[in-house]
């Protein structure tokens, strides 16, 4: 090792908890979001609210911390550090749902930021920095053969349940009639979504000095308009999903969050999903995903060393 003496591992877990934190935060607070919980209402949601996200990102965003600190650490091959650090991934799992009561609030976030934390430590014990392109190949490095290995055990399973007629569960069902891997795809090829659809938005839009919260909207879109939202299949079916993704790839042929009337578009795209009981909790989880990274990117830390390794 060189480059200055090592930090102390309750610093480095402090900071990347804050960070995390921070996103959480920001991704709930941004407003207003069609279909999604923020400060304004509960988008299609009747069993959470901003507190309740709040709460939640207070109690996750410590594993998130531990998870950056685990790959910070990390002595090993990458592909490795991903089941070292799901254990970790499981126990914020049941923090969130002790102190939201059952609601599920940021399971999808836990997987994929903890994912990306831990690829940011591991990142930044090797080059120093904070660079988003180069976390996002260290998480598709670290995940990609595990993500790999689990979808094709998920298909078996599903072709032998089918031929010995067991009913699928949910998610079994989901990924049989739609074909779609949803975020373990995303974290196995490193997260393309955000690498080309969101962190441009994000890097562009703050480099301008625009709104933030209009940034982060903008960002959303983006997402809304392309990924395939396992949440909204969940809620409903393929039709309803192209159909959101419609919506907001017109708003953003008008100018998306930029025009001139664009929150009040934003508004009543809410109304419409809420009828329509749409809710995009993927593209949120990869809107608080991308505020991390770009958090990350301008954050200013100089005290840690970089690794000879």
């Amino acid at each position: 090792m060189s480059g200055g003496n090592p930090l102390a591992s309750q610093e480095i877990s402090r900071f990347f908890s804050q960070a995390c934190r921070t996103a959480l935060i920001r991704e709930v607070e941004t407003t207003p979001k069609p279909g999604l919980v923020d400060l304004r209402d509960t988008g299609s949601h009747k069993d959470m609210d901003c507190r309740t996200f709040r709460n939640s990102a207070d109690a996750v965003s410590p594993f998130l911390g531990e998870m950056a600190l685990s790959g910070y650490e990390w002595p090993g091959p990458l592909p490795l550090l991903f089941p070292h650090i799901r254990p970790i991934g499981v126990e914020a799992e049941r923090r969130m749902l002790q102190v939201t009561a059952g609601v599920n609030t940021h399971k999808g976030a836990i997987f994929s930021m903890g994912i990306l934390a831990a690829a940011a430590g591991w990142s930044l014990k090797r080059t120093g920095r904070f660079l988003a392109e180069e976390i996002l190949e260290a998480a598709g490095l670290m995940t990609e053969t595990a993500m790999e290995r689990e979808l094709g055990q998920l298909a078996e399973q599903i072709r032998r349940k089918e031929e010995a007629h067991i009913p699928l569960s949910h998610g079994e069902r989901l990924f049989s009639l739609s074909g779609c891997a949803g975020i373990r795809k995303e974290a196995g090829s490193g997260f393309p979504s955000i690498r080309f659809l969101s962190l441009p938005v994000m890097r562009e839009g703050l480099r301008a000095g625009r709104d933030r919260n209009l940034v982060q909207l903008q960002a959303l879109l983006a997402l809304m308009a392309h990924v395939e939202d396992t949440n909204i299949l969940a809620r409903s079916d393929r039709a309803t999903l192209e159909q959101a993704q419609r919506s907001a790839a017109r708003l953003l042929e008008a100018g998306g969050a930029y025009g001139q009337d664009g929150l009040l578009r934003l508004a009543e795209m809410n109304r419409e999903f809420v009828l329509l009981n749409i809710s995009p909790g993927g593209c949120a989880d990869l809107l608080a995903d991308t505020i991390l990274l770009t958090d990350l990117e301008q954050s200013h830390f100089p005290l840690f060393p970089v690794s000879d390794l």
